[in-house]
């Protein structure tokens, strides 16, 4: 009889051997938030519905009008979120638009003010921190909201982001 062969268990990796890969993976560190921005923005059904059916068609010209300004209002719907005192709602937005994206997913965490542990400050950051790492958050999730306009591909922009620095020839 053959003898069974032992499996050995992968050692779970420390959070801050996590951040260090998500650091050099994508450039930012990787809290449940910018882990589900990532998602729903990049990947999955709800990159795919990003201003499709239901957002503003027609012109050209004009759409990508109102995607830049969809854009702006996607940001400004983070930042008032965290800004205010109390905690603003989220802009509804229009249908498969960024803003009511962003507006689901705020509501679905509770981001902000994580009041039940769904979007937790992630160590080597700490409560204290709090207030700086929200800021870092919304700067994460406009980088991934370029990247998904760069994807969108009536952007005029390069295929990838961050964008290729020009060849020296």
């Amino acid at each position: 009889m053959a003898k069974a062969v032992k499996k050995k268990k992968k050692k779970k990796k420390s959070a801050a051997v996590l951040q260090r890969e998500a650091l050099l993976k994508f450039g930012m560190l990787n809290s449940s938030f910018i882990r589900k921005l990532r998602n729903t923005f990049l990947k999955g059904t709800d990159a795919t519905q990003l201003w499709s059916v239901g957002f503003a068609t027609g012109d050209p010209v004009q759409r990508k009008v109102l995607i830049k300004e969809d854009l702006a209002d996607c940001f400004r719907s983070l930042f008032q979120v965290h800004e205010s005192t109390p905690p603003a709602p989220p802009l509804p937005g229009t249908p498969t638009s960024a803003t009511q994206l962003m507006a689901s997913l705020i509501t679905q965490t509770g981001w902000a003010e994580d009041i039940d542990g769904k979007v937790p400050v992630p160590a080597p950051w700490n409560a204290a921190d709090e207030d700086q790492f929200r800021r870092y958050e919304v700067a994460c999730a406009m980088n991934i909201l370029m990247q998904a306009y760069s994807l969108f591909g009536e952007s005029g922009g390069r295929p990838t982001w961050p964008p290729e620095k020009p060849g020296k020839d």
